[in-house]
């Protein structure tokens, strides 16, 4: 099984757009799948994320804030 990626977001946010273009730039390379989840749609992750987004997590682990950290994906995928 690929791991997954969990890519936290809001509709309109031009950060989240850039990460989310940039992961799937990686994704046949890396070997992973994506599932994007906008934080407008629960309140706790609203509540949880909304400065920090776009957020990116593997499992519990969050990797990154704002910015994709692409050393800190490859490292974590490569840990798996």
């Amino acid at each position: 099984m690929r791991p997954e990626v969990i890519l936290y977001h809001r509709e309109g946010c031009h950060l989240c757009e850039r990460m989310s273009l940039e992961l799937r730039s990686l994704q046949d390379e890396l070997g992973f799948d994506i599932r994007e989840v906008d934080i407008d749609a629960d309140t706790a992750l609203k509540q949880r994320f909304n400065a920090k987004i776009p957020v990116l997590a593997v499992g519990e682990e969050i990797l990154c804030c704002h910015f994709l950290d692409e050393q800190g994906l490859r490292l974590e995928l490569a840990g798996d």
